[in-house]
């Protein structure tokens, strides 16, 4: 399934030079069911973007779902409460990839309800345990699915993309393989990647701007940005400010 979909996702203006980052755009990484934070931050955004010229852009890297309390309620708030003047883009994360695949192939992926997929179940209404224990994966897999149509939150999670570029920036969940161009990456390697790439130039030009991987503070360097600190261990959830021609600024929650 991640092979396949390289044609659907992974070749999306492979081929021509990246658009300009116009306006401002704010990146966040890694929300992992922990809606309060995203309220907050959201919050912190728009009147951070009061004072910001040009419009205004919301890319947001993956991971919304599994781990904590509210996954059901932090895509109701991306789909449903952010100012209508703004632009998004919503990333996939490794996340919710496993949860499509649980959903397609439960007893095959069932381990996706140790990623704290329990939690995203229990949000939706869905109990995935019984009184004898786990429930059968497919039992559990066809309530959530159902679930998840009828909020219409599936169907937004098969939209989400694997990658966004706005010049000099490119938007990943979890990495690039180095030396690969963008049109070359295995979706694997954008949903997953970890070790292979965080300390090897990745060859792209620009800033990769990614998630995935927790660090006590954003990681900055000359060519990539790493924004997920860990929300859903307690950490903040962090907010990158981007724009043209000024280094990065950061919004956290505490």
């Amino acid at each position: 399934m991640l092979r396949r979909l390289t044609n659907l996702f992974g070749n999306r203006g492979a081929h021509n030079a990246p658009p300009p980052l116009l306006g401002t755009l704010y990146a966040v990484a890694d929300i992992h069911g922990h809606a309060a934070k995203l309220q907050i931050l959201l919050q912190r955004i728009a009147a951070d973007a009061v004072a910001q010229p040009g419009p205004i852009t919301l890319v947001c890297l993956g991971d919304y779902l599994n781990r904590g309390p509210a996954s059901a309620q932090v895509l109701q708030t991306l789909r449903h409460q952010l100012p209508a003047a703004w632009q998004t883009v919503f990333l996939r994360g490794n996340h919710e990839q496993k949860l499509l695949e649980f959903l397609a192939h439960p007893h095959q992926h069932s381990e996706w309800l140790g990623w704290g997929g329990t939690e995203t179940c229990l949000s939706y209404g869905v109990k995935p345990y019984g009184a004898t224990g786990l429930r059968p994966a497919a039992a559990v897999a066809a309530e959530l699915q159902l679930a998840l149509e009828e909020s219409g939150d599936l169907a937004w999670l098969q939209a989400t993309r694997l990658h966004y570029q706005a010049a000099p920036y490119t938007f990943v969940h979890a990495g690039v393989r180095p030396g690969l161009a963008l049109a070359e990456q295995l979706p694997e390697d954008l949903l997953y990647i970890r070790e292979d790439w965080l300390n090897r130039p990745h060859g792209l030009p620009g800033v990769v701007v990614f998630g995935h991987t927790i660090f006590p503070q954003p990681l900055q360097t000359p060519d990539r940005l790493g924004l997920d600190t860990g929300a859903y261990q307690n950490g903040p959830l962090t907010a990158a400010r981007l724009t043209a021609t000024q280094p990065p600024t950061f919004l956290q929650t505490t």
